[in-house]
């Protein structure tokens, strides 16, 4: 049975992302399967379980924790250089429901950082929270596997490796997701627990969604290599079926391990699969129908190369007055977007003319006004859009909250 109050419920979150052409582009044909997906228990009649009616104000002491999914990072405006935090990620779409009440009344620590592992969290964010939280978000285990030397390594060749070393950056992964995220998953989440309000508090742990549609072969021809220009077709990577399936199983052991981990930790954490509602909504890379690149596909729910969101208020303001220097300094260390600066770095010390695949008529203008150190001044070649790469859109955040909400009910 469809539950119409139940779908605006999800159409509502989906506004807060201020996607609107991610509402408007919904398909009437997909009413059902969400509602019977996202909303097991309304779709067999039980009705008192509603989200839409849920009262959530309980909640007064309100933290996000995890890595750069967490953060969000692409999803709206940046309001945090440090840890690339920004206004639409996920844990913020929550605490602006209004479900939860009126925020003033709550407090919120928004604690999530780019670039960190479980252990990061466990030492660095969870230690700053209050106790006594009501309700935390947690989005961690990425980092601690190796997901940006993966991309490297598989799909952008920010280094520029030889195609065998996919192979074996992959068989890495799978050994660290088996031998050493488990025990980093147990430490962080009993530290977290520790956290949380006796007995009624509850941890609400993310996983992560596969990146690829395995549908069919249509993308075995596509690369994304990042200096498409300065390399032979056998040298580029290719986002072969067989790739796409590697990589999405090593999403999948990932889950797994989170699963197992948030079952061990007991019941004041729980585990919210977003992965079964991105191949739903058929957001992810390589959808069948969908000719690659197709970066802004009012469907994608996560950043491909060039997708257009529009371009940081900062960036904006530097282009403007021409103080470069003033408004961006370096780069975050340790953050998503400071492993590929790290990654493109070291490869043009290696070519230092394929800085010409990075170049503007504009960059080149300032190159003469600016004194960057030389890696603030790639991180400034390197286009917003480019550094938020295999990260969820605005939309993707928004189903995210509307699944971590669901389960506060």
């Amino acid at each position: 049975m469809v539950h119409l109050h139940q779908f605006s419920f999800w159409l509502s979150v989906c506004l807060l992302s201020s996607e609107k052409h991610f509402v408007n582009s919904l398909p009437s044909s997909l009413e059902s399967a969400f509602d019977r997906v996202a909303f097991p228990r309304q779709a067999a009649d039980d009705d008192s379980l509603s989200p839409d009616i849920a009262d959530l104000s309980y909640i007064r002491n309100f933290a996000a924790v995890g890595d750069s999914y967490a953060a969000g990072i692409g999803a709206g405006v940046r309001d945090d250089a440090a840890c690339a935090r920004y206004y639409d990620a996920y844990p913020r779409l929550i605490n602006r429901d209004g479900r939860l009440g009126n925020s003033w009344r709550r407090n919120f620590q928004f604690a999530a950082c780019s670039g960190h592992t479980s252990r990061d969290v466990t030492l660095l964010q969870i230690p700053g929270l209050d106790r006594n939280v009501d309700a935390m978000t947690i989005s961690a285990g990425g980092n601690d596997v190796g997901l940006t030397q993966v991309l490297n390594d598989c799909i952008y060749g920010w280094l520029a490796p030889p195609q065998e070393k996919c192979n074996q950056t992959l068989e890495e992964t799978e050994n660290a997701i088996r031998t050493v995220l488990p025990q980093n998953l147990d430490n962080m989440l009993a530290w977290a627990k520790s956290r949380l309000r006796p007995r009624i508090g509850r941890a609400y742990y993310v996983n992560y969604a596969k990146f690829f549609s395995e549908a069919d072969t249509q993308c075995d021809s596509v690369s994304w290599s990042w200096y498409q220009s300065q390399l032979n077709d056998n040298e580029k990577l290719y986002l072969t079926l067989e790739k796409r399936q590697r990589l999405n199983a090593l999403v999948q052991l990932t889950n797994e391990a989170i699963s197992a981990a948030v079952e061990r930790a007991g019941d004041q954490v729980i585990y919210v699969d977003v992965n079964q509602y991105y191949e739903i909504w058929g957001g992810r890379f390589c959808e069948k129908g969908v000719t690659e690149p197709d970066p802004n596909n009012d469907f994608l729910l996560f950043f491909e190369r060039e997708t257009g969101e529009g371009e940081f208020p900062f960036r904006a303001k530097m282009r403007r007055d021409n103080s470069v220097e003033e408004e961006l300094g370096d780069v975050p260390e340790g953050t998503f977007e400071a492993q590929i600066v790290d990654y493109i770095e070291a490869s043009l010390r290696m070519h230092p003319d394929w800085i010409e695949d990075l170049e503007t008529a504009e960059t080149q203008a300032l190159d003469n006004t600016t004194s960057l150190s030389r890696r603030a001044w790639i991180s400034w070649l390197i286009r917003d859009q480019d550094k938020r790469v295999f990260h969820p859109r605005p939309n993707g955040h928004a189903i995210i909250a509307m699944n971590v909400l669901y389960h506060m009910e």
